[in-house]
């Protein structure tokens, strides 16, 4: 199942890759139930579907590839981390839902220079992560770093 929405009389429908619903065989990849029984809500019905379980208005992101995890830190190496990613935002110790100490980084190129910056991820899936804080909007980003760029390494933006 891919969907489900209640309409305001209470009827349910839903849509995903299915060819009967409750044996009803004409419900066809959608279908209401009524309360009773399933029924198909005609020929040639098809929906396309887009689940939103996260939104945040202005969030800065960024494409999945370019986030990596931080190694452990220790130290003071480790508060300073965490102190930059979570600078001038509010990091209330009671929101449970959210993280709030860096634990991955990504590489802004910054003046011609790579430069590790921690970030604290509000979210990700498999093609964008949404930036906490550590970056800001605009801000350019390597995706795919290899092992051999370093904080301080000379980059250029390839041409397509």
């Amino acid at each position: 199942m891919l969907s489900v929405v209640v309409q305001a009389d209470g009827k349910v429908l839903v849509g995903g890759n299915f060819t009967d619903a409750g044996g009803n065989a004409n419900a066809d990849r959608v279908a209401r139930w009524d309360g009773t029984a399933w029924q198909a809500l005609g020929d040639a019905y098809r929906v396309s579907v887009r689940i939103v379980t996260l939104t945040e208005a202005n969030a800065v992101q960024v494409p999945v590839s370019a986030v990596f995890p931080l190694p452990a830190v220790a130290g003071p190496d480790a508060a300073m981390a965490a102190k930059a990613a979570t600078a001038g935002k509010d990091t209330d110790a009671s929101d449970h839902n959210h993280e709030t100490t860096a634990r991955f980084a990504v590489f802004v190129v910054d003046d011609g220079r790579a430069r590790q910056v921690p970030v604290v991820l509000g979210a990700r899936n498999g093609s964008a992560a949404w930036i906490r804080s550590g970056i800001t909007p605009g801000q350019q980003v390597i995706v795919y770093p290899p092992a051999t760029v370093k904080n301080g390494l000379r980059v250029a933006a390839r041409k397509p």
